[in-house]
């Protein structure tokens, strides 16, 4: 009796798909990972290199101080005490450079030449002047000719600062190196840090150190040491507190970073002077970087505060990273393919090893093989030479749905499915000479498809012939939804069950190669969700998700059956439309997909409206492949968004320039905001009754090197789409600011500024604390601050706006609704906004006074202020006539080109200057 072959162990590709699985899985958690710790490290570097310059920009406000300082001992033969008290106390530094105590002067005099120092400086009003520590003996060699210098200026004055006079700086180890390179190269230099003598014991000692820059007698440059010497007035210095410089600078944003700064001594040794509160941390990301200053250096040393996030399982449950959330999704995509092999090839393997038990138990004894037939969970059927049925089990009558009876003579082959893919033919009795094992579809009598397994034997006599076959059979149902289960993950998108990128690519091929055979067209639709950002930051991601599975199937039902319609990922839709005449009919339906969306989508109870922006390309003139149609959509997308929103484009080639110019325009905009080559112009705002200039508003202005000035209209919706506005409007308010107060130094008058804020600006998490540091450091009245916005700013989220609106009118900052009349209004709204102004739009004042609707508007707009308690400021005043009417209507302020245009802060100063004389 022949003994029946068992199959072969079917783990292996499991284990080698598990492997490759996991290994490339690792690979790309390793590559991601990477990437994001690298744009981590350059995150750090951007942010240090901001901070260095910073503080170099404080280390030159204060060289300047100095210089300032020298200019006294330059214009004069001779400083008193009480001069240099005078003049220092007007530099008013305090304000702007905190850090600085105090700014002195210190005198170098021999041994033999202190009690003259010390009679002069009693008899100059310092009654209590004496050299500290006191001198010692003369020297008798030349070498020690002028070994003390002690201070005999120092300002602002306080009594401290009287009690210091006479404080020998030659006589300090920290102060003397430094003192005596100022000497030698007659440049600025810093001394090494020290404790404050009042910090010794105090358990935060805080560090200082002393910037010195030589003085000469009036009229003198010297080049040479030996002339530096002989011109030698004095030394001016500055006292600063390092620890509040530091702590000023280095903190400021930064609360994700640690920071330690330590002072590089010219001996080789270093010394802590600055650490951020809290311990230090991992130092993966160190990043540092060596300050260097008048001669002396800095080393800054700044770590990245790791983030918490959950670890373990809950790690790739919820990942928080890109390189969590490969890791999780390539666990996930390996475990379904070990799942689907595995159930394979065990499948298989019962198969055949099933079939070779019962063909060996039929060849043992056909008694024993009917009773097999009759208990066996699969369809067991026994075939003749020719293929013809001889036997049927239960199992046969279960899986086909009809009795064992009447598949009797029927041929097998029959049994499958003749209009579908019923897969591979099955073999007959004299054909089969070695087990096989197929997948087919087999049709049952109901007229219902069903997928088997099946698998194959043959059938032997006593001499080794084959007299015919069994085929075992098995239900494969569940194994297929399976697998199509695993189909529709790989190829339609998770959120909305849309066709991904991948199933988007085989639609357009396929629809594109019928348009080029038909000489047809095909066109693809890209859309993208106007604003939708702002859904998903002010009700959260659940809302936002619902709104898209909305558009989603709206945009289905608007389409025809055999277009497609897919989402590429966040807000981007693309339709592909197939067998189209013209391009005209890809227009119409762009028009219907914009009708579609219309309609508020409603979630929890409120009403969510959502417009589109359409770009449209046809093959073949648009591109006959899917990448170039989908760039070219994109393109005329842009101009879309561009011309307002809600509404779509067709592609032209000139959208192809105009891409390419608004990308080299964004680049150059991002240099010319870190070379600062940008510039402020300012348009007075008048007393409309009798034209006195009461402030002004700060308008941006870009020099392009090439270009001339670049149109506002131009870059600044560029910096709001990429972000740009927030770091430009910080520079636009710090700049005008500090320009600002110094006109008011120039002439006198207070003036106040008004200075526009963007939707971004608005939005962002930290606005008041920029406000309040700018206001800070330039030393500007938050009461002279007026910030502009527009009506759909604070419409957009009210009670967010509102909050922040609040926050900064507690400062005095006080608000003026621009463009006012031309966007979307609440009445209600309006009146709980802290406003203190509202500017009628120009486009209301140019037809006045002959345009009767226009004088109904701005009379209703004054008295709507008015009675708002609001003053009322009219844009765009270029006439008399206009003026004259505005006046009698009773508007407060007027600004425009019969008043003045923008002018540079040179041409401001001149034009109050003018007016102060009138």
């Amino acid at each position: 009796m022949p003994t029946a072959r068992r199959p072969a162990g079917g783990w292996l590709p499991v284990l080698v798909v598990a492997l490759a699985g996991l290994a490339l899985t690792l690979g790309v958690w390793h590559l991601v990972h990477e990437e994001d710790r690298e744009g981590r490290r350059v995150r750090v570097e951007r942010e240090v290199g901001q901070v260095v310059r910073d503080l170099q920009q404080r280390l030159a406000e204060t060289d300047r101080l100095l210089r300032a300082v020298s200019a006294l001992v330059s214009a004069s033969d001779e400083v008193t005490l009480e001069d240099w008290e005078h003049f220092v106390g007007h530099l008013d530094f305090v304000h702007h450079l905190p850090a600085v105590r105090s700014v002195g002067m210190v005198q170098l005099v021999r041994p033999q030449d202190v009690q003259a120092l010390t009679t002069r400086m009693r008899a100059a009003g310092a009654s209590a002047f004496e050299v500290r520590p006191p001198p010692q003996a003369p020297p008798s060699t030349d070498a020690a000719a002028e070994s003390h210098a002690p201070v005999v200026f120092l300002g602002p004055r306080t009594p401290l600062s009287r009690r210091l006079l006479g404080l020998d700086h030659l006589g300090e180890a920290d102060l003397r190196e430094a003192l005596l390179r100022a000497v030698e190269t007659g440049e600025p230099a810093l001394s090494s840090a020290f404790v404050l003598p009042t910090a010794v014991n105090r358990p935060d000692k805080r560090s200082a150190a002393v910037l010195y820059l030589p003085l000469y007698r009036p009229g003198e440059w010297p080049r040479t040491p030996q002339d530096r010497s002989h011109a030698l007035v004095g030394v001016a210095f500055a006292f600063l507190d390092v620890q509040q410089l530091l702590g000023t600078v280095v903190t400021h944003g930064n609360e994700n970073l640690h920071f330690e700064v330590s002072d590089q001594r010219h001996d080789g040794g270093s010394s802590l002077m600055f650490r951020s509160d809290g311990p230090a941390y991992s130092p993966s990301t160190r990043v540092l970087h060596r300050i260097e200053h008048a001669g002396h250096a800095w080393l800054l040393s700044v770590t990245e505060r790791p983030q918490l996030r959950p670890q373990g399982l809950t790690r790739l449950l919820m990942p928080q990273t890109r390189a969590d959330g490969a890791l999780a999704a390539g666990l996930l995509v390996t475990l379904l393919l070990c799942l689907l092999l595995a159930t394979l090839q065990n499948q298989r393997r019962r198969a055949l090893s099933l079939a070779l038990r019962m063909r060996d138990a039929w060849q043992r004894s056909e008694s024993r093989a009917a009773a097999v037939l009759e208990c066996a969970p699969l369809a067991v059927i026994t075939c003749d030479r020719e293929g013809r049925v001889l036997q049927a089990n239960p199992g046969s009558e279960h899986l086909l749905g009809c009795p064992a009876a009447a598949l009797i003579g029927v041929p097998l082959a029959s049994l499958q499915d003749a209009e579908g893919d019923g897969g591979q033919t099955p073999p007959s009795g004299q054909a089969l000479t070695q087990d096989e094992v197929h997948e087919a579809v087999w049709r049952r009598r109901d007229g219902s498809t069903v997928p088997v397994m099946v698998a194959y034997a043959p059938l032997r006599g006593g001499d080794g012939s084959v007299d015919g076959l069994l085929a075992f059979a098995q239900d494969i149902s569940e194994r297929k939804r399976h697998e199509a289960f695993i189909r529709h993950l790989a190829h339609h998108d998770e959120l909305t069950g849309l066709p991904n990128r991948t199933l988007l690519t085989q639609h357009a091929e396929r629809a594109l190669a019928s348009a080029r055979a038909q000489d047809r067209h095909a066109a693809v639709l890209l859309i993208d969700l106007d604003r939708f950002k702002q859904i998903n930051d002010s009700l959260g991601h659940n809302a936002g998700d619902a709104v898209l599975c909305a558009v989603a199937m709206r945009l289905k039902h608007t389409v025809r059956s055999h277009d497609t319609v897919a989402r590429l990922g966040g807000d981007e839709f693309v339709v592909l439309l197939d067998d189209l005449g013209s391009a005209d009919e890809a227009e119409a339906v762009a028009g219907k997909l914009i009708a579609a969306l219309a309609e508020p989508v409603l979630n929890s109870g409120r009403q969510l409206t959502v417009t589109p922006s359409i770009g449209v390309a046809c093959s073949p003139h648009d591109g006959d492949d899917l990448p170039t149609l989908l760039r070219n959509a994109d393109a005329a997308m842009y101009q879309a968004k561009g011309r307002g929103r809600n509404g779509y484009m067709l592609y032209t080639p000139q959208m192809h320039a105009a891409s390419s110019e608004r990308l080299t325009l964004e680049g150059e905009l991002r240099e010319a905001l870190v070379a600062q080559a940008l510039t402020l112009h300012y348009q007075p705002l008048v007393d409309i009754a009798d034209g006195r200039i009461v402030g002004v508003e700060a308008l941006l202005r870009w020099p392009h090197p090439r270009h001339g000035f670049v149109p506002p209209d131009r870059f600044i919706p560029i910096a709001e789409e990429t972000g740009l506005i927030v770091p430009l409007g910080e520079w636009v308010l710090h700049q005008a600011c500090t320009e600002m107060r110094s006109l008011r130094e120039r002439t006198g008058r207070r003036l106040t500024l008004a200075v526009n804020l963007s939707p971004r600006q608005l939005r962002a998490p930290g606005l008041v604390d920029m406000i309040g540091h700018c206001l800070q450091a330039t030393g500007w009245a938050a009461e002279d601050l007026e910030l502009e916005i527009t009506e759909s700013m604070v419409i957009d989220n009210p009670d967010a706006s509102i909050a922040t609106m609040q926050r900064l009118r507690a400062m005095g900052i006080g608000f003026a609704i621009d463009d006012f009349g031309t966007g979307y209004s609440s009445l209600s709204y309006l009146s709980r906004f802290p406003l203190a102004k509202l500017k009628i739009d120009r486009s209301f004042v140019r037809g006045l006074p002959d345009n009767p609707s226009d004088v109904a508007i701005a009379s209703s707009i004054i008295g709507l202020g008015h009675g708002l308690k609001l003053m009322v400021l009219a844009e765009g005043v270029e006439t008399e006539p206009q003026a004259a009417l505005l006046r009698r209507l009773g508007c407060d302020l007027g600004q425009g080109w019969l008043f003045n245009r923008p002018m540079p802060l040179e041409a401001l100063v001149s034009r109050m200057g003018h007016a102060l004389a009138a």
